[in-house]
């Protein structure tokens, strides 16, 4: 195979959750590394849920869905071998998806803080999109390690939303990390909830702010998936399946579980984060 799955000649066992062939309709260029894929299909999805994607003969891997509503879309980075054949994908060509799995955001008012870094914008991008209808003010913290890292930032202030942007190199917004700010901006403002994407330890720091100042607090965990639906149990934190009971948590759910502490390889060995 060269840079286009071959949908024809493949004669695959047929899963239990069969994908459907979704045809690209469009593709942004969001940063050098990270693109949007739209379909011209379309999901009933909520925000924070997630699909798994299919290129035959290549392999299967999740995606946060990045578009919601009108329109689905996916927003990945080109990380490794299988985002690296999607991304040489071109509008009319096909891949499969299944889905949407897993459990999602939960769309409230008041004010809400929005902290995600590196790509966790594509998971959180939709939530903003909705809260700019519910909440009274939406306050989002986008951490990337450079400026040229950065991507959905006017789509969060289209939505309404205050942005606060840092990046580890201080080439644009704050120089220091994304949570670096939040008891400065706690002094300020009174949030009724927080929301979070990102790097595991980002998000770590995030509950532990959350849960020090008795604020409602969700997050988005990402983890190493084989299956979608539960059954492998490669994405596990402690005794919680990720894909299932997941990815979107409550934090008083991963207290006293191995979140923000270890992740899993590929093979389910632990490493330390």
């Amino acid at each position: 195979m060269d840079s286009k799955p071959d949908f024809d000649n493949q004669r695959l066992m047929e899963p239990v959750h069969k994908p459907d062939f979704f045809t690209i309709e469009e593709i942004v260029e969001e940063t050098a590394e990270v693109r949007t894929f739209f379909f011209k299909e379309n999901l009933d999805a909520r925000p924070g849920q997630f699909v798994m994607v299919w290129l035959p003969g290549v392999n299967e891997k999740p995606f946060s869905l990045s578009y919601v509503g009108k329109h689905t879309g996916i927003t990945i980075a080109k990380v490794g071998d299988f985002t690296e054949k999607m991304f040489k994908l071109r509008v009319g060509d096909k891949v499969g998806v299944r889905g949407p799995y897993g459990t999602h955001y939960t769309v409230d008012g008041g004010n809400v803080l929005v902290v995600c870094g590196g790509f966790g914008a594509a998971s959180v991008a939709p939530l903003v999109d909705e809260l700019s209808g519910v909440a009274e003010k939406i306050y989002v913290v986008v951490g990337a390690k450079t400026r040229d890292k950065l991507f959905f930032v006017e789509r969060f202030k289209a939505a309404g939303a205050e942005v606060c942007v840092t990046t580890d190199d201080g080439s644009a917004g704050l120089h220091c990390l994304a949570t670096d700010n939040l008891p400065e901006l706690h002094k300020t403002e009174e949030f009724d909830r927080i929301y979070s994407c990102g790097p595991e330890a980002m998000m770590k720091k995030t509950m532990d702010f959350a849960l020090a100042e008795k604020i409602h607090c969700q997050l988005s965990l990402e983890r190493y998936m084989k299956c979608g639906i539960g059954l492998c149990g490669a994405c596990c934190v402690g005794e919680l399946r990720v894909c299932k009971d997941g990815p979107v948590f409550n934090a008083e759910k991963l207290l006293d579980t191995e979140f923000g502490v270890l992740s899993r390889e590929a093979s389910g060995k632990p490493r330390k984060i």
